[in-house]
């Protein structure tokens, strides 16, 4: 009887901190999470948030939270031969990229053409 409530108490406290360690990526600064389901052209969530305004000098880290692979690659979607930043995330990964230069920057999924996102850097 105390075996089972001691290893119940175990397992809840694992999934707490599991739970815990996906919302704090989720509400990082800075971040941008690549939702659950978003290989899916269905699903209404891609790049959260889609848009970010930054200020020069703000390193974003994307967070690949679906359970397929991802890419981020800046630039238009055909046509950019020298993009600032062309990654692939397996899932639960994340990458960093610092903004240094003003401007705004397009990003978007090589794989999943319909996941788009832009950066815009004062």
């Amino acid at each position: 009887m105390i075996f089972n409530k001691i290893s119940t108490t175990c397992i809840s406290i694992v999934i707490a901190l599991s739970l815990a360690t996906i919302t704090v990526y989720a509400q990082q600064e800075n971040s941008i999470v690549i939702s659950e389901g978003s290989s899916s052209p269905a699903n209404d969530k891609f790049f959260v948030p889609q848009e970010l305004t930054v200020k020069s000098g703000t390193t974003i880290t994307w967070i690949n939270e679906d359970n397929t692979i991802h890419s981020i690659k800046e630039g238009k979607k055909f046509g950019n031969e020298s993009p600032k930043f062309d990654t692939t995330l397996e899932p639960e990964d994340t990458f960093e990229y610092t903004f240094d230069e003003p401007g705004e920057y397009e990003y978007h999924s090589v794989a999943f053409p319909w996941m788009e996102g832009k950066i815009i850097v004062k």
